[in-house]
């Protein structure tokens, strides 16, 4: 009598649970939108949808056959649904916040411009196939024929054109604006030329997804918020009456914190990247003569001198508001200490804790900082984070440009807590932890919980996740991943450990509803091979305002 075979449940792959996932979420916004705005809703909803079935068909069918082209890092996934519905979803939640804000028309420039790009890249795909350069980074071809191929491709390509276009008409029927039409269309074309420039400039940094993401957050900073922040710094009298920078004492208004976190970002921005350049053309073998030499070294000099003259006026007016307050003295020099004690011990833990949970310590770490400032000073955490940010990207220049003796210190001392993801020309995955926690605490109000999506499921929940998961995890999460059911179960009830610390915060809000969108983050967060840090809290915080 044979033996039975004992009955195997097979396991999902990551593919599946993040096609549900995203399925799912738009489906959930887009009726919470709908059940608000009954007359725009249903458009909004069948426009996150859309947009959600083609970069289903994107990153499954074509997968990834365009990531050789662009020298993009090689993972499991391009991050194509990450990368095209993260801010669509983020816009979406900030709808619901303030419904007469300007999510509306951002949504609709995000959704534009991820469209766009989804039909760029399948033509490109296209393109590469035709020529028979149809190697794949991760997707199963099953022996497909070139021919067989090329048709995949083409088809692909005309469904996504389609859905591109559906979602253009869609968009113009909302928008019915010309000259908001053209301001989005600056916007999308902007974007789209960020988005190779950032890919060709930093091969093997950034997945697809990844680097779309930055690219529509640099393109937003620059074009949409720089703007706004500068008009609104020149006609307040307040700020630019001296002593007046404080609007009540010493204490300085929220959105003034903000306008000066945008201008302090948008500088950096500018002013570190052509000098770190120029830097590591400077200090290079390859740089072709002396001549070529002194004309950078000009170039560089006079572009540092200006932004060192206009560092110092700003770091002045931010001095200014630090030291009349005590309390702020004592937070930044606290700030400061913890920084310098936290880097101590992770320099000591280094050769006795594995890099997976040294790294959580940084996460840790951040919400030691981040946390009672955010409680009791959060317009000097704004404000301090831009300043932190700055400082990230100044080091990452020297790095980068290969400055002598000070670029190896830092390299050194860097990569001794990178992994895979860090493979690249950049070493951002510290930029990503910070700019994860920041950026809802410097987009949304200290009262809405959004605020400290961030710092919670990063900071707890994914750092409870990866402890637990590496040291007691036997139940795998997908079939193509090392994420555990033990771990995503942590990082969801750890989250919810922080929020009913925190819910006194924000009266009339029961943990019970943060049950939902912290089991979706959770889920999130094991399904997706993209950087967490980037996309997580985006998604976090869009669910935690429906």
């Amino acid at each position: 009598m044979c033996a039975k075979t004992p009955l195997t449940v097979p396991i999902p792959s990551r593919s599946f649970y993040l096609n549900i996932l995203a399925v799912t979420t738009s489906l959930w916004i887009g009726a919470c939108v709908t059940n608000t705005s009954p007359h725009h809703g249903p458009v909004h909803a069948l426009l996150l949808l859309v947009l959600t079935l083609a970069s289903i068909m994107m990153d499954g069918r074509i997968a990834q056959a365009f990531g050789t082209r662009f020298s993009a890092r090689q993972s499991e996934s391009q991050g194509i649904i990450e990368g095209a519905l993260a801010l669509p979803w983020f816009f979406s939640g900030m709808k619901l916040l303030d419904s007469n804000g300007p999510s509306k028309l951002q949504f609709h420039e995000s959704i534009l411009a991820s469209s766009t790009l989804l039909a760029s890249l399948a033509n490109i795909a296209t393109r590469e196939a035709s020529r028979g350069s149809y190697e794949m980074l991760n997707c199963e071809t099953g022996g497909a024929t070139p021919l067989a191929q090329q048709k995949k491709h083409s088809t692909a390509r005309v469904l996504t054109l389609l859905a591109s276009c559906l979602i253009l008409v869609l968009s113009l029927m909302e928008i019915r604006s010309f000259g908001v039409f053209l301001e989005t269309a600056l916007l999308t074309g902007s974007s789209m030329g960020v988005y190779f420039l950032v890919m060709y400039a930093f091969p093997s940094t950034f997945t697809v997804g990844e680097g779309w993401i930055i690219s529509q957050g640099a393109t937003l900073l620059f074009l949409k918020s720089v703007p706004l922040a500068v008009a609104e710094i020149l006609t307040d009298k307040e700020i630019l009456g001296g002593d007046a920078f404080w609007s009540e004492g010493t204490t300085i208004k929220v959105e003034n914190a903000r306008n000066w976190s945008v201008l302090i970002l948008a500088f950096s921005l500018t002013f570190i990247p052509p000098l770190s350049f120029a830097s590591r053309c400077l200090f290079s073998t390859k740089t072709p003569s002396a001549g070529v030499r002194v004309c950078l070294g000009v170039a560089a000099i006079a572009w540092g001198g200006c932004g060192l003259v206009l560092s110092l006026a700003g770091a002045f007016r931010v001095l200014q508001f630090v030291f009349r307050d005590y309390w702020r003295i004592g937070m930044v020099v606290g700030w400061m200490l913890l920084v310098v004690l936290g880097a101590g011990v992770a320099r000591s833990m280094r050769d006795r804790v594995p890099n997976i949970i040294l790294r959580k310590w940084f996460h840790f770490l951040a919400v030691v900082l981040f946390l009672p400032g955010h409680m009791l000073q959060p317009e000097l955490l704004e404000i301090a984070l831009a300043c932190a940010f700055a400082a990230f990207l100044a080091v990452e220049g020297v790095r980068f440009g290969g400055v002598p003796v000070l670029g190896s210190v830092i390299h050194n001392f860097l990569t001794s807590f990178t992994d895979e993801r860090d493979s690249g020309s950049l070493i951002w995955t510290h930029f990503s932890l910070l700019l994860g926690m920041a950026v809802p605490i410097w987009v949304f109000p200290p009262s809405a919980p959004a605020a400290l999506s961030g710092v919670v499921v990063l900071g707890i929940g994914d750092s409870a996740a990866a402890i637990i998961g590496s040291r007691f995890g036997k139940i795998r999460m997908h079939s193509d991943g090392d994420k555990t059911m033990e771990g995503t179960l942590a990082n969801f009830i750890f989250c919810l450990l922080a929020w009913s610390g925190l819910i006194w915060k924000y009266g009339g809000v029961s943990l019970s509803s943060f049950f939902a969108p912290t089991l979706s983050a959770a889920i999130y967060e094991a399904s997706s091979s993209q950087l967490d840090n980037m996309f997580v809290p985006l998604y976090y915080s869009a669910l935690l305002l429906i």
